[in-house]
């Protein structure tokens, strides 16, 4: 006889954020993602609320990807008794850290301003971490109650997981955020042929996106040629994670091709640096021609025109630099950010 599995919607569900998601089998349960709510502000008074079920109840997350709308209630899962396994690939939770990191200052000011206790603090983040183990795509992981979950590449962003849990011969996906295939540096989307269950973000689902095609490099070529034509600044809000390596990757292969002229190019975002190095660290989550670059001893990242802003003063000090430029600026989720 079939036994029955239920899933719980605990966030991301009739809205965008705070994927929090509880598949129960019977005998086990199984949280996927934990993330924060983001809205008007890092301080939504939902991430202060408590967990919809017991944190010491739960034996294992799942994490699909490094973005805080997935991973930034993580630590508080752990202050509130969490001590099971988290279970994710080897580049999520090396970006993990620098993001939860830097999502717990934002959260800290916020809690200021509405007089609220601290969500969580560096120990809590990293009694996380130490409950983190980081495995590759396809390794069927054991979860118990007779349940695997392996590991699939959803094409979002570096490590971006689609979760399949399989028992006996039924299964059942959460595919996280899907990737638009628009990375230069990603490989596309796993397909995925035999899921009988799929639970799957429709952020996207009204809408659809360009095929990729040359265009989005051209497109970028144009608007900084016609910027650097006015001796203007080109700023660029940009995410520090993902969307920061790819501008840095297409600026530099443009000016290599001496397609854009060479002008400096500011990387006003401490967490991009971070995040950066994070990347070169796992190469093997790159494209295959990405990693084929790298292992020729390609530096993707590095030009001579590119100059990492390291604090405040600093940023400031763009202003002396006459003439054209381009600054990519972190952007947060459009409540945080040097832009």
């Amino acid at each position: 006889m079939q036994r029955q599995s239920m899933v719980y919607f605990y966030g991301a569900a009739g809205s965008v954020t705070g994927s929090n998601f509880l598949l129960d089998t019977g005998a086990s349960k199984t949280l996927i993602d934990c993330g924060l709510f983001q809205g008007k502000s890092a301080g939504e008074e939902s991430n202060w609320a408590e967990f919809p079920f017991d944190p010491k109840a739960i034996p294992v997350l799942i994490n699909t990807h490094a973005h805080i709308d997935h991973i930034g209630r993580i630590p508080l899962l752990v202050k509130r008794g969490f001590k099971g396994r988290i279970i994710s690939t080897e580049a999520t939770r090396a970006l993990a850290e620098p993001l939860l990191l830097d999502s717990m200052g934002l959260l800290k000011h916020e809690a200021e301003i509405h007089g609220r206790e601290q969500l969580y603090d560096e120990e809590d983040i990293a009694a996380a971490l130490a409950l983190w183990e980081g495995i590759p795509y396809h390794r069927a992981v054991d979860l118990g109650d007779g349940v695997s979950v392996e590991l699939l590449d959803a094409g979002h962003i570096l490590g971006s997981a689609m979760a399949k849990f399989t028992r006996e011969s039924s299964n059942i996906v959460f595919t996280g955020d899907l990737g638009g295939g628009n990375s230069p540096l990603l490989p596309k989307i796993e397909d995925l042929t035999d899921a009988q269950y799929l639970v799957m973000e429709s952020v996207y689902g009204n809408r659809t996106r360009p095929p990729e095609e040359s265009h989005h490099r051209d497109m970028l070529e144009n608007v900084i040629e016609e910027s650097i034509a006015r001796g203007g600044t080109l700023l660029i809000p940009a995410f520090s994670t993902e969307r920061t390596q790819d501008l840095l990757f297409e600026i530099r292969t443009l000016m290599i091709e001496k397609r854009i002229p060479s002008v400096p190019v500011f990387i006003d975002s401490p967490l991009a640096e971070k995040m950066t190095a994070a990347f070169l660290a796992y190469p093997q989550y790159f494209a295959e021609d990405i990693q084929k670059r790298i292992k020729a001893g390609e530096q993707i990242f590095s030009f001579p025109e590119m100059h990492i802003v390291a604090n405040n003063d600093a940023s400031r000090r763009m202003d002396d630099t006459k003439g054209a430029k381009i600054i990519l600026a972190g952007s947060g989720m459009s409540n945080g950010g040097r832009v």
